[in-house]
């Protein structure tokens, strides 16, 4: 095996060589190859034939060999005599063997190439949501529904062992149950591992925290320390980008995928916690503009309602004034009683 790789090396070595690619250094062990095998010399005239073949308009004009390698010995070992050192070939060269050869190993290495390249670089999918929410159903089953501007990267197929895929922004998923198969989500600065459950990553660029929201099942988070926090249904995990902290904590945000379920419950809760969670489901701009208000609490449950009908309850309840200016939705009035 030994002989057999370091015959494909040098086998490169020549076709850098004649590429003039090769450094000082590989011409230097190039040239002891040669000197050492009378077989090696003539495997290297071989290939600088059809080197030679390859850049003449006449490929039947026959090629003196002794000639050949008179020029390229004075070229590849300067001034140094190496005839004492390979005894001249007496058997006459087979052209036509040497070509079929020759087809040969560039078919194997031909094949080899796309062989490595399909292998690292396996065919993929890429699901992008621009301004809507994205569902689709992964090779396994496994159904992910992207929020908007998020993507997700997944090969078309699979391997044996793993289901990897990569997540920008972020998603829901129900991943289809697999012992043998574990699923594995990476993002930018988390590694979310499973074998079969539902549950919720924010990766988002602009926050400063990566969350993950479990429903059902177990998740691990693997952090860039490598240490692993586990997760369970009704938890949520949270990745903090400046320290490189992992926490969890139980879930008590019941609206944590409300943009994908576009059901909205708040029960006793503050306005301006109220704004924050439309704003996420409706990728809207609204804002408070009085803080007096902040703390109007409301309890109110909505159901795939439209935005203008979430904002006139709002403003009905708490008599608030409700107006759109410069791109923004502002709220505005006087302080709850």
């Amino acid at each position: 095996m030994n002989n057999e790789k370091q015959h494909i090396d040098f086998i490169d070595l020549i076709g850098k060589y004649l590429a003039k690619e090769a450094s000082q250094e590989e011409i230097g062990m190039l040239e002891e190859w040669i000197k050492k095998d009378a077989e090696n010399k003539k495997t290297f005239l071989g290939f600088k034939q059809t080197w030679s073949l390859s850049r003449v308009e006449q490929i039947d004009q026959q090629i003196n060999l002794n000639e050949e390698w008179d020029q390229i010995s004075s070229t590849l070992f300067g001034e140094e005599e190496v005839d004492d050192v390979l005894q001249s070939e007496t058997t006459p060269f087979d052209y036509n063997k040497f070509l079929r050869i020759a087809a040969i190993i560039v078919i194997v290495m031909t094949a080899g190439y796309f062989l490595f390249y399909l292998i690292s670089n396996p065919s993929t999918e890429q699901l992008v949501a621009g301004n809507s929410t994205t569902t689709t159903t992964l090779p396994d089953g496994t159904e992910v529904t992207l929020n908007h501007n998020s993507i997700l990267k997944y090969p078309k197929i699979f391997a044996s062992n793993i289901r990897t895929v990569q997540l920008q922004g972020d998603a829901y998923f129900e991943v289809a149950h697999d012992l043998s198969k574990p699923f594995v989500i990476q993002t930018k600065n988390i590694q979310v591992e499973v074998l079969g459950t539902s549950f919720y990553i924010n990766a988002k660029v602009e926050q400063p925290t990566v969350d993950v929201f479990v429903k059902t099942g177990k998740v691990a988070i693997i952090g860039n320390k490598k240490e692993k926090l586990f997760l369970t249904a009704g938890e949520k995990g949270t990745f903090d980008k400046s320290n490189g902290q992992l926490t969890k904590e139980e879930n008590r945000d019941r609206n944590f995928i409300s943009w994908k379920t576009g059901q909205l419950v708040f029960e006793n809760e503050s306005l301006v916690n109220v704004v924050d969670k439309i704003n996420q489901t409706y990728h809207s701009n609204i804002m408070i503009d009085n803080p007096d208000i902040y703390y109007c609490m409301l309890t109110a449950t909505f159901e795939e309602q439209p935005l203008e009908i979430i904002l006139e309850v709002i403003q009905e309840t708490f008599d608030l004034i409700i107006e759109q200016k410069n791109g923004k939705i502002l709220i505005s009035g006087n302080g709850c009683e």
